[in-house]
């Protein structure tokens, strides 16, 4: 024990009586009542006190900072699970749509989604992830919850294209649906619009259009979207219809194609129903 507590001594020595001297140095201090004493014990507190304050302040910074980066990180988690459920919320809603629309039509319908979309200025189409395989005809109509989407114009053995409302190649005949006054809908590169309508036509603004059974193509009125605006009332002898439709062209993801072709037989249409069973 002797030697321990000696060599300890040999080898810290300066350091020991280095903190004797400064134990006692500050006893002294205490303990003096002098007027220089006092303002040297004053000052050293005061730099203690300012020091320990920078200190507390620099880690107090460093502590806010780690947690606002914390919270920075939690909100920016909390914006992706919203953006999320947000999206689930409208699959949703689109699903449910579809199933509603199913479930009033006797017609076969195949479901589909679209994988790809071509936002021409007049030659907008759509590709779907079924083709002849799943039983789909160039001719069909497309639809989903909303209303009429397009007609598949061209079909492979997965995947089919179609010509939807925003393509200047598709043209429908459609009829108002209170009055049952028919023309052509196309689209112009900026709107849907049904054009050269006699001003006697009854036509007005929130009219519902849906497809005419009149059309060579489509034989059963599927919803096409409203009246938005009557141009040129006051001018000429005709007037040009806006149609707003109801389904969104830039929004849509999930569809139904129709079973229900027509095909010219001897000059006479013949019209193929495909119904569920």
């Amino acid at each position: 024990m002797f030697r321990f507590i000696r060599e300890i001594w040999s080898n810290f020595k300066e350091y020991i009586v280095l903190v004797i001297l400064l134990v006692i140095s500050l006893i002294s201090l205490t303990l003096n009542d002098h007027q220089s004493t006092k303002k040297i014990r004053t000052f050293a507190f005061s730099s203690f006190s300012v020091i320990s304050s920078l200190l507390h302040d620099y880690i107090k910074i460093s502590d806010v900072k780690s947690e606002n980066e914390s919270l920075r990180r939690k909100n920016s988690e909390l914006i992706l699970e919203i953006s999320k459920l947000r999206d689930f919320g409208i699959l949703n809603s689109q699903l449910k749509n579809l199933i509603n629309l199913r479930d009033t039509l006797h017609y076969k319908l195949y479901p589909g989604t679209i994988v790809s979309k071509t936002f021409a200025a007049s030659q907008s189409t759509f590709t779907i992830n079924i083709g002849y395989k799943d039983s789909v005809k160039v001719g069909m109509p497309v639809l989903n919850g909303d209303g009429f989407i397009g007609l598949v114009n061209s079909v492979a053995e997965d995947y089919s294209i179609i010509r939807n409302l925003h393509n200047s190649n598709l043209k429908v005949i459609v009829k108002d649906e209170r009055s049952r006054f028919q023309g052509i809908l196309r689209w112009n590169g900026s709107y849907l619009t049904v054009t050269n309508l006699p001003k006697t036509a009854d036509i007005n603004v929130g009219d519902r259009v849906v497809t005419s059974e009149l059309s060579s193509l489509i034989s059963i009125p599927i919803p096409v979207g409203i009246v938005k605006e009557v141009l040129n009332p006051e001018k000429g002898y005709f007037n040009d219809l806006i149609i707003e439709p109801f389904a969104d062209m830039y929004g849509v993801e999930y569809v139904f194609v129709l079973g229900l072709t027509k095909k010219v037989v001897n000059n006479n249409i013949e019209m193929n129903f495909y119904r569920n069973p």
